[in-house]
């Protein structure tokens, strides 16, 4: 009799630790326009745990800021889930539409996330916004991709912001 033994190897799940995290989410500049977007993007990234395509699809309507903050994300398969935001990712969220006079009620179409050209975010353009702030993180770590954001949120269970 021969008995075949197949060895299935799988890969391990990346995630930043919570004080790396902690520290991404400090650095951009809350005083510059596009410091406040960049703290809202990847708040929103860890905090919904949503693939970097919901967030690019991601319109002012999508999201409501009042007392249950919820996103609508728009996933595989365009199936539609809401999700629920912490209170300071909520707030970040608003200090970021303030800033950029971002309003729902009159152009609820208008892309949530825009580049400096005012077109959507593109996934290399959040890669590189993760990069830029991660590279100057100080536990070494230097570069990551959204989907290791969306890991880090679903390992750690609660929320760090």
């Amino acid at each position: 009799m021969v008995v075949t033994v197949t060895t299935v190897i799988h890969k391990s799940v990346n995630y930043l630790p919570e004080n790396t995290l902690k520290e991404l989410l400090s650095l951009p500049n809350q005083s510059d326009k596009y410091g406040l977007r960049d703290t809202a993007l990847l708040c929103l990234l860890y905090d919904s745990g949503a693939r970097v395509q919901e967030i690019i699809d991601l319109s002012l309507s999508d999201v409501r800021l009042d007392t249950l903050a919820t996103t609508r994300l728009l996933g595989k398969g365009r199936k539609i889930r809401i999700v629920p935001i912490m209170a300071p990712t909520a707030k970040m969220i608003q200090k970021y539409m303030d800033a950029w006079n971002l309003n729902p009620k009159t152009k609820p179409d208008e892309p949530l996330f825009v580049n400096h050209q005012g077109n959507r975010l593109t996934r290399p353009g959040i890669t590189y916004i993760l990069n830029k702030y991660l590279s100057r993180v100080k536990s070494g770590e230097t570069k990551a991709t959204p989907h290791v954001i969306r890991h880090s949120r679903r390992c750690m269970g609660a929320s760090i912001l």
